[in-house]
């Protein structure tokens, strides 16, 4: 089951707090940048990282996930909230689309 998560950061790049923004399907990707961007102004971030699995166990990201955070990174810009990275988890693997130049 996928399950994506937000981890919350103040100025400093220093953890507020993480939490579930949603639990989907096998392959299923139905969050909502509303629903990440209130959390993310409830808690005052000024960035967050994203974090989803991919119950697959292939870290890869899917053109979806790739398109779901560059329009992320759009509407963060826009809110001055910074998208700091959207870390994928495989079975012992992770992968970081920054790292990746993806976003």
């Amino acid at each position: 089951q996928e399950i994506n998560y937000c981890i919350f950061l103040n100025s400093k790049r220093k953890i507020i707090t993480y939490k579930e923004i949603y639990k989907g399907g096998l392959n299923v990707h139905l969050v909502h940048p509303r629903d990440i961007f209130r959390e993310a102004i409830k808690y005052n971030s000024a960035a967050i990282i994203l974090v989803h699995n991919h119950p697959s166990g292939d870290s890869t990201p899917s053109d979806a996930d790739i398109a779901t955070t560059n329009e992320l990174a759009l509407i963060g810009q826009q809110l001055g909230i910074n998208i700091v990275d959207h870390i994928i988890i495989g079975k012992g693997e992770y992968f970081s689309l920054k790292s990746n130049n993806l976003f």
